[in-house]
């Protein structure tokens, strides 16, 4: 019996254990003699870059999303009520994400190697929607719109908790303001995407094991003889 290959990928807020419980399954999987490749696949504009640090300067006065993350808040959201620079942010930000997406993940998919990656464009689409307060019709229009361009995951986990808990998990997040919304925005995805969504305020046992037991069936289902 041989394994056809499997796609699946991680999702959801900073602090729910995404990394985690990506990296046990790559590990659980070479345990049993699979061929697995980990991907780290955050988002990290480049072209923006650029634009973020003019920004900064001229616009966002010096501030830094981590030392004064409301005040900064503040100003980006002043900065992107302008229709132009809205325009510009949103199509610069997905045309990034998307061509990431092909050379970090789109390339890989012709392997024989089993894929895990740890985020994926539905993590840019929740950052955009939260920037630009983006309906749920508009949600829905941009993840139909780029499920058609990037390769579809064999296996979509999304791993939900509230807010304040991935807040706790996680040192690093600037604020718990920072969270506010994003949940909200990840459950319309997951269910728009037939994603599996996971209790990520339960123990990270328990929830690698719910991880095992569908990845599992995913393999089983794609076995074929030959």
């Amino acid at each position: 019996m041989k394994m056809k290959r499997v796609f699946i990928c991680f999702v959801g807020m900073d602090g729910v254990g995404k990394t985690t419980n990506a990296k046990q399954l790559g590990n659980w999987m070479r345990r049993r003699g699979m061929e697995v490749e980990y991907i780290w696949n955050r988002f990290d504009p480049l072209l923006l870059k650029a634009v973020f640090i003019v920004a900064r300067v001229l616009f966002l006065r010096g501030r830094s999303i981590s030392r004064d993350f409301s005040r900064y808040s503040q100003r980006k959201r002043k900065l992107l009520a302008n229709p132009a620079v809205a325009f510009f942010y949103e199509g610069l930000m997905l045309f990034e994400a998307i061509v990431q997406t092909y050379i970090r993940v789109g390339i890989r998919t012709f392997s024989e190697k089993n894929i895990i990656c740890d985020r994926y464009i539905y993590d840019v689409i929740v950052t955009l929607a939260k920037d630009l307060d983006y309906s749920e019709s508009k949600v829905s229009m941009v993840v139909a719109l780029l499920s058609r361009i990037v390769p579809k995951p064999d296996v979509s986990l999304l791993i939900d908790a509230p807010e304040e808990i991935a807040y706790s998990h996680k040192g690093d997040i600037p604020s718990l303001d920072f969270l506010g919304g994003r949940r909200r925005i990840y459950l319309q995805i997951g269910r728009e995407c037939g994603m599996t969504i996971l209790d990520g305020s339960k123990p990270l046992n328990e929830i690698f094991q719910k991880v095992q037991e569908i990845v599992q069936r995913s393999l089983s289902t794609r076995s074929t003889g030959q």
